[in-house]
């Protein structure tokens, strides 16, 4: 199999204000821009019964870089999509 394109994540907000990275699995692009996802485990639903999951470049340089992005970008709208 060829290397996945995404790795698949979950932010879990902490009680402390921090955010931890659940990886879920990864992911590759498809034929008419479609996506297969992998799974190697499940997220469980928020509060509010909502699942969420966030794909960065496979890239691990990018992967922290893209989440610190991500993260400030829900900071700065305060508003959490999970």
């Amino acid at each position: 199999m060829a290397r996945p394109d995404y790795r698949l994540f979950r932010a879990i907000l902490r009680k402390d204000g921090n955010t931890t990275w659940h990886q879920l699995g990864v992911a590759w692009k498809g034929k008419n821009d479609s996506v297969s996802i992998e799974f190697n485990s499940l997220p469980l639903p928020d509060k509010e019964g909502r699942v969420s999951a966030v794909l960065f470049p496979f890239e691990s340089d990018k992967v922290g870089e893209a989440m610190g992005a991500y993260h400030r970008t829900i900071d700065e709208n305060k508003d959490v999509p999970f």
